[in-house]
């Protein structure tokens, strides 16, 4: 995870020191990175005020949470192998028919 979403993700748990509403949604530019010392300008979204913070970081930024995986399907029952060999048991055909997305090529 980058500084800044890192940041931005925080920015509604606080308050711009002018308008005092929360910083949801600010503008966020990165303007100087020194090690782990960050200077970040912010732009509050309601009154459009813009100042500069500087950060420095103890610890680790967090790892960005994994995309969310697909389940993976079910695995093959045995009864769908049967019905698979009962099909190809009687095919006569070429191996593109076989393969044609219309079940009816097989049966």
């Amino acid at each position: 995870m980058d500084i800044l979403s890192f940041i931005h993700d925080r920015s509604g748990d606080y308050d711009c020191p002018v308008c005092r509403e929360a910083l949801v949604d600010c503008d966020l530019k990165l303007l100087r990175q020194d090690g782990r010392t960050y200077t970040v300008q912010v732009g509050c979204a309601r009154c459009h005020v813009t100042f500069v913070v500087v950060l420095q970081l103890r610890g680790e930024l967090p790892a960005a949470p994994p995309e969310p995986a697909e389940p993976a399907p079910p695995p093959i029952s045995a009864d769908e192998l049967l019905d698979v060999h009962e099909r190809l048991r009687d095919f006569d055909g070429s191996f593109s028919e076989l393969l044609a997305r219309d079940p009816s090529h097989i049966a």
